[in-house]
């Protein structure tokens, strides 16, 4: 058991406090009833008011403090395989000609970009995963590397959330390096080695094709799959400058003219055949399901294991529950009480 808010126990002192309050008060009461007024105090209700209080003090107490408790379960697990998620955050990222479905409050920006909808299939993927290592970097004309091989699900998402995306994306997506990062940061206990690149495809230069998919063979060499999410449409459309406040316009090129992007998913579809993997276009349902089945199910050679996980409950809301349920309880047995006295003759 472990109390977030030990310094909170010291509520527990008003109980016996207000005991020997209560019950001084109900015997004086009892006995001047009796000797001035010639009646008898109802028993029941004066000590059940007073269990009651006292229930209701403790319950709150503990609700405060923050009981946790902490168990032991197995759980399936798939360690052998490792994933490389690499997300693009080039300026063609900021495109908004996608959706997001049942779009979470956790994102920060609610405007449909490429790169918002890049984050829900990520942190789907994430929240999927049972066992497998996992490694996050961002990527566009240079790479950022967010997370290092890890099975800690929680500082992933932390880091895919609260770093400052916006500040990385410049123009042009350097695919080929994104790769080469990728196929670095695999350890050589990697029995399974995927990568799942999130992407609109585009290229800042056409002639960039051939170094990326030579970049893809070494992959394909080196046994490392690739799998990409193609993020976008297939329309030119131009590029919103927002910040956290307001619509600042269309980004332009040196030129001043505006700048347009389209996906494209020709890349992506020729990375993931290269490399044995598969091409996965995110439409108006998350594919994150899709991928893991597919991963898991080309990892034959990868064995599930039953490893013991410890899991903490947090029972705060438990005392809660019990306190609110406890109070109506009360409240309405005096109620049938009190029907019944009126009713009496």
């Amino acid at each position: 058991m472990i109390l977030s808010k030990t310094i909170c126990l010291l509520l527990l002192i008003l109980i016996p406090l207000f005991l020997i309050f209560s019950l001084t008060a109900y015997k004086r009461m009892k006995k001047w009833l009796a000797v001035f007024a010639d009646r008898k105090i109802l028993r029941w209700k004066n000590l059940g008011r007073i269990f009651i209080i006292s229930s209701l003090v403790l319950l709150a107490t503990f609700s405060i403090v923050g009981v946790t408790v902490e168990y032991e379960t197995k759980e399936t697990q798939r360690e052998g395989i490792h994933i490389i998620v690499g997300m693009d955050t080039s300026r063609s990222m900021l495109a908004e000609d996608t959706t997001i479905p049942n779009q979470e409050v956790f994102l920060r920006q609610e405007y449909p970009s490429r790169l918002n909808r890049g984050k829900f299939e990520v942190l789907n993927f994430i929240d999927l995963l049972q066992g497998e290592k996992v490694g996050l970097f961002f990527f566009a004309f240079s790479d950022v590397t967010i997370a290092p091989l890890t099975q800690d699900y929680q500082f992933c998402k932390y880091n895919l959330l609260n770093t400052d995306t916006l500040s990385i994306a410049f123009t042009g997506s350097e695919i080929g390096k994104a790769l080469e990062t990728a196929s670095k940061m695999f350890d050589e206990n990697s029995q399974y080695k995927v990568v799942v690149l999130v992407s609109d495809g585009e290229l800042e230069d056409r002639s960039q094709l051939d170094s990326v998919l030579q970049e893809a063979k070494k992959l394909s060499g080196k046994g490392i799959t690739v799998y990409t999410i193609g993020i976008g449409g297939d329309r030119e459309v131009f590029i919103p400058r927002r910040d956290e406040w307001d619509d600042q316009g269309l980004f332009k090129d040196s030129k001043g003219d505006i700048i347009t992007t389209r996906m494209n998913s020709e890349v992506l579809k020729s990375i993931a055949s290269i490399t044995n993997g598969e091409y996965f276009y995110a439409n108006d349902v998350s594919v994150a399901k899709q991928v893991l089945d597919r991963i898991v199910k080309q990892a034959k050679n990868v064995e599930a294991v039953n490893k013991p996980v410890k899991k903490k409950v947090d029972l705060s809301h438990y005392f809660l529950i019990t306190l609110l349920t406890l109070w109506l309880g009360w409240e309405f047995l005096i109620s049938l009480a009190g029907k019944k006295e009126s009713h009496s003759p």
